[in-house]
């Protein structure tokens, strides 16, 4: 994912993204291990951990799936993914 990234925006921004993005998924791990932890917890206290488990992971898929619509659509528009890598010039 990085790779396209950096290839998607100017070569002079690639530095940039290689830095947000590792940073962007790091704090979207977090909270996404934060809500699923705290709909475990929830459900576990008064419906039982089976239940629990049952649920949260409903969820997790129900997120999965959710999340390939917007990766499919970013992967298949036209001029979406620039072929030619980025070229570093020599400094002089």
């Amino acid at each position: 994912m990085l790779g396209h990234l950096t290839t998607a925006v100017p070569a002079r921004h690639a530095a940039d993204i290689s830095g947000v993005v590792p940073t962007a998924s790091q704090i979207g791990g977090s909270i996404g291990v934060a809500g699923f932890g705290s709909l475990y917890l929830a459900l576990a206290t008064s419906d039982g951990a089976g239940h629990a488990f049952a649920v949260t992971t409903l969820a997790l898929g129900a997120t999965a799936l959710l999340a390939t619509l917007p990766a499919y659509v970013a992967n298949h528009r036209p001029g979406a993914i620039d072929t030619e890598p980025a070229r570093l010039t020599p400094l002089s």
